[in-house]
């Protein structure tokens, strides 16, 4: 091995997907919050238009228009408002239920007057509706009316917790009616996916167990992805307030959802593993526990795009993790999946594969054995040439890192493989941060080289040395002195000559 230092510290990156998902899909397509109905209605599409919701993590709220400027844009229900609200009010059964559907029906309209309905008094009779068990079919309506209100702005979420809707909509996801249990996830997903209070004053009444609770074999589908939706929401935004019995059944839950037949199903409760993983180590290695990994691995193969999206954001984040998170991954045959969707068509999700690979190449010498093992190296070499900026720099990326924490075999194996070329590609980059990649994998092949002659030879044979030349005179400091430093050490005269050349 070389006697020389090398010119750059040696650099084993391993870091956490600070970036947006590469390509949106499964859970991220979906509307944190949205109207819906019962099994019973499943036809009567009008009155289920989703809603969508209007907040972001962080996002300050616009200055609140007058109450009455808001009331302009709904339908006017002056003359019949109170007469919904007294009737839910009633004691007559037939009544209550009268109202509860005009309620519904007129929240399920183009111009929804919540507003109006919930300066009228609706909430608390609603709620106390719902908590008839005599009258599954008012619950229904009542919950349903009561989903549509919790999908719209902040403050008519506010106003359904406000009115103790949650105590009630958690005990109806026991409810032996199965409209009302699936109407009841859909309020509770609305309420959650309004942020963080909302979600943790749900997780603080109970939700988790009898959430989870709905899910077996028999599961339908409308109810597993109501379900997954729910869960997803509660780990989208922020750390959730979340015990950890309750963080143990959530990770018990993805792993049946992520192993359902439904292919909504599955790309919902990837993202929702991702999430979930996102929150740190603990949740991780909740997940490797529970034998998720595996499931999550095997929808790499999936056909659909939208599950191979989130199978990889779900797979990587937790390859991004400890060297044995990582091995949690690779150990469950993800690398040859990896080596494939490299070149997959959809460039989003080849440059998320990279990614993926150069956490997995920021590990353990023993993981980029691995790496080299299954054919892997080529597949990136193929990469960094592609035009797609993100492609080639997460490429590169994984190249760089088995030379800085690869063996001195290892490094001799990249070189048999051609991967000075790759190297050598990245010195005519027009950005200064992939030009000094470039420069640092050839420091660390020269100093992990058993044969500076040799490595000399092969620089200088895919036109490295010229291109070391040209950056001397680069107007970027740094890269003109490493260039400079790096002909000055391993391509002056005297070496030429004592090389015999």
């Amino acid at each position: 091995m070389s006697s020389h230092h090398a010119i750059f510290p040696s650099l084993q990156k391993k870091y956490n997907h600070n970036k947006n998902a590469f390509q949106k899909g499964g859970a991220e397509e979906n509307d944190e919050k949205h109207g819906g109905g019962g099994e019973e209605d499943q036809n009567t599409e009008t009155e289920k238009d989703q809603k969508t919701g209007d907040k972001e993590e962080g996002e300050t709220p616009k200055e609140e228009e007058k109450e009455e400027d808001e009331d302009s844009d709904e339908e006017d229900i002056s003359e019949t408002k109170e007469g919904i609200v007294e009737g839910l009010k009633s004691h007559d059964k037939r009544r209550q239920l009268i109202s509860a559907e005009e309620a519904r029906h007129l929240l399920s309209s183009p111009r929804p007057p919540v507003n109006q309905l919930i300066a009228a008094g609706i909430l608390p009779p609603l709620v106390q509706c719902m908590a008839r068990q005599d009258a599954p079919e008012l619950q229904l309506e009542a919950a349903w009316a009561v989903t549509n209100i919790a999908s719209g702005k902040s403050k008519h979420t506010n106003a359904v917790v406000d009115a103790g809707a949650i105590k009630i909509l958690i005990q109806l996801l026991s409810s032996k009616n199965a409209g009302v249990r699936e109407q009841a996830v859909w309020a509770l997903g609305n309420i959650v996916g309004d942020g963080p209070e909302c979600r943790d004053r749900a997780i603080e009444e109970g939700l988790v167990k009898p959430l989870v609770g709905l899910l077996s074999v028999t599961t339908p589908a409308s109810i597993a992805r109501q379900v997954c939706w729910v869960i997803t929401n509660l780990f989208r935004v922020k750390h959730p307030v979340i015990s950890p019995d309750d963080r143990k059944m959530c990770a018990q839950a993805i792993k049946k959802l992520v192993s359902h037949f439904d292919v909504k199903v599955q790309a919902d409760s990837l993202w929702a593993a991702a999430y979930f993983a996102d929150m740190g180590p603990d949740s991780i290695n909740e997940l490797i526990d529970c034998g998720v990994v595996k499931d999550m691995v095997q929808r790499l193969y999936s056909p659909d795009e939208k599950v191979i999206t989130a199978a990889l954001r779900a797979t990587g984040s937790i390859a991004a993790g400890s060297h044995h998170q990582t091995d949690a991954v690779v150990t469950s045959g993800a690398l040859p999946i990896y080596r494939d969707l490299l070149s997959h068509s959809n460039q989003g999700i080849a440059s998320e594969t990279a990614w993926i690979v150069s956490n997995v190449t920021a590990g353990t010498p023993n993981q980029i054995q691995m790496v080299i093992d299954v054919q892997v190296v080529p597949a990136l070499m193929t990469a960094v040439e592609k035009r797609d900026n993100e492609l080639q720099k997460e490429a590169a990326w994984a190249l760089c890192n088995m030379v800085s924490g690869g063996t001195e075999e290892q490094v001799s194996m990249l070189m048999s493989l051609g991967a000075v070329t790759s190297f050598c590609h990245l010195l005519k980059s027009q950005e200064v941060a992939m030009v000094m990649l470039g420069l640092e994998a050839l420091s660390n092949v020269f100093t992990k080289s058993q044969n500076e002659e040799a490595t000399a030879h092969v620089v200088e044979g895919v036109g490295g040395l010229e291109s070391l030349k040209s950056l001397q005179s680069n107007q970027d400091a740094k890269v003109s002195q490493a260039a400079s430093s790096m002909v000055s050490l391993f391509f002056s005269n005297s070496r030429r000559s004592s090389y015999g050349y």
